[in-house]
């Protein structure tokens, strides 16, 4: 069973993704459907993430958001 994140790890969590702001992503890491959400599948995220760059983060609740520009600008 996955713990949930406290609200202040989740906070936490976000301004260490904030180092991320700028680069670009090269390689995804979801093994298993417990990453994704929605209709998102684990091919879908490693065929579309790539090349994308970091633009910004947030948090709505214990919901950490990374914004994301698309590898063609």
């Amino acid at each position: 069973m996955q713990r949930v994140p406290e609200l202040v790890e989740v906070e936490i969590y976000r301004r260490s993704a904030e180092r991320a702001l700028g680069r670009r992503i090269d390689t995804v890491d979801a093994p298993d459907e417990w990453f994704c959400k929605r209709t998102t599948t684990p091919d879908r995220l490693r065929a579309e993430l790539p090349g994308c760059i970091v633009s910004g983060t947030r948090r709505i609740g214990k919901h950490l958001l990374l914004d994301l520009t698309g590898p063609s600008g």
